[in-house]
């Protein structure tokens, strides 16, 4: 049915019947919605003061860039470091990752397209590949592990942020570009029967083409480098002719395989155990499978604090965006008055949300603390990768609520983790990319 007049006439009189609604409107108009309902109590709640804190090195900066789950994967990485080069604080190199990202996946999109090359562009898989950009910087934390594993990691110093490495669009746009052009020669290719063999030379060909870009773009990773640095006893230190693999080998040594990536699911579809497989999403073509295991947020929140404990920081995934102030670095679910401002909104929660795909895994950060009371945690201290201007110069507090309803994901040793969760004969799903959660 249309929308009449006689309907917005309604609406009006019922608007001007409320005498608080243009003092609102008119606060709202000079501040904006956040500014005016901003919950200052809150605010005085958050006192960024934590009884478990782990080691923490300068707040870094991904910049204009989704590199965030690198940069939280590194953060959680650089503990060990810092403690084994005796330094105060240390940084890897974002960028030498990102290099070797963008390769990879534009590998594993060029091999799906290759996979799938007899089926039409209107399929859900072919029309996902090319309706999306090929070229994103976002990713897992499985993906990150996947890329230490075969390129290993540098120091920030011997491969440093660039123009575009901060500030990524431009050579995403060309990345893009470049693998569209592609999905349609590969397309033309099979129409006139050219082999396998040589879709795969081909393909090759257009690695060429991105590797070109992203060497313009980020310049080229060392194979092997010399570093050399003040300890933080203002000592000399040289480490001679190493390479990415044996330096992250030698100064940090973490089992990543040892790590188990938990999520909580609240819809109970699935039951606690139970792996969620993500299909087509690789980094590294067959060989960097994200892999959650659903748990409840007892579990979850049981195995960080445990980890905190062992000055280990903790990657988590959450929906970053509600309830956030980045001036004063607070997450909580209290922080607008959102429902005194307009209609409230009822019926969404957390598993609702998801279904909607309202809510969903968009950012990675670290845990680094957590303020607790008779052992259970109230605040979150949380390090953020938007740089030291951000948030309580880079920190940001959690509260305990906010992270029941908007985190999803976190990175922990599975030694802090009941055996019963871990097993392989538990159930299996595999999550379509178009699947919440996927």
């Amino acid at each position: 049915m249309e929308l009449k007049l006689e309907t917005l006439h309604k609406f009006e009189e019922k608007y001007n019947n409320n005498p608080n609604n243009k003092l609102i409107e008119n606060a709202v108009i000079k501040n904006g919605i956040k500014n005016t309902c901003l919950n200052h109590e809150v605010l005085i709640k958050h006192d960024f003061v934590f009884d478990i804190e782990t080691t923490l090195g300068d707040i870094t900066s991904q910049n204009q860039s989704g590199r965030c789950w690198i940069f939280a994967s590194l953060n959680m990485a650089r503990v060990d470091a810092m403690k084994n080069l005796n330094v105060k604080s240390f940084e890897f190199s974002q960028n030498y990752f990102a290099f070797y990202d963008k390769l990879e996946k534009a590998n594993t999109f060029l091999n799906l397209v290759i996979e799938n090359i007899d089926k039409d562009n209107t399929d859900r898989l072919m029309y996902h590949l090319i309706s999306k950009s090929s070229a994103t910087d976002g990713g897992y934390w499985e993906w990150f592990a996947a890329l230490l594993r075969k390129y290993g990691a540098v120091p920030k110093s011997i491969m440093p942020e660039t123009f575009l490495s901060g500030n990524t669009n431009e050579m995403n746009e060309q990345i893009d570009l470049h693998l569209k052009q592609a999905f349609n020669t590969l397309k033309e290719m099979h129409k006139v029967g050219k082999s396998l063999q040589a879709m795969h030379q081909y393909r090759e060909e257009v690695l060429f083409e991105v590797y070109d870009i992203v060497s313009k773009c980020l310049g080229r990773p060392p194979k092997v480098f010399t570093y050399e640095y003040k300890d933080k006893d203002d000592k000399y230190q040289k480490i001679q002719n190493i390479t990415p693999k044996e330096f992250f080998d030698k100064f940090v040594g973490n089992d990543f395989d040892n790590k188990v990536d938990l999520i909580h699911d609240p819809r109970g579809i699935y039951p606690y155990g139970t792996k969620y497989i993500l299909k087509y999403q690789d980094s590294i073509y067959q060989n960097s499978e994200v892999a959650m295991i659903n748990a409840s947020l007892e579990t979850i929140k049981k195995a960080v604090i445990l980890s905190l404990k062992d000055n280990v920081p903790v990657w988590f995934g959450c929906d970053v965006d509600p309830f956030k102030d980045n001036k004063s670095g607070i997450f909580d679910p209290e922080l607008y008055l959102y429902d005194e401002l307009f209609t409230p909104v009822h019926n969404l929660d957390k598993s609702a949300r998801i279904d909607l795909f309202n809510s969903s895994l968009n950012h990675a950060m670290a845990f680094v603390g957590v303020k607790t009371n008779e052992g259970k945690p109230i605040a979150w201290k949380v390090e953020n990768s938007w740089g030291d201007k951000s948030g309580n110069k880079g920190i940001y507090s959690m509260s305990d609520s906010w992270f029941d309803e908007y985190n999803f994901s976190v990175i922990v040793d599975k030694k802090y983790v009941d055996e019963a969760l871990l097993k392989d004969t538990n159930e299996k799903v595999y999550l379509e990319l178009w699947e919440p959660l996927a």
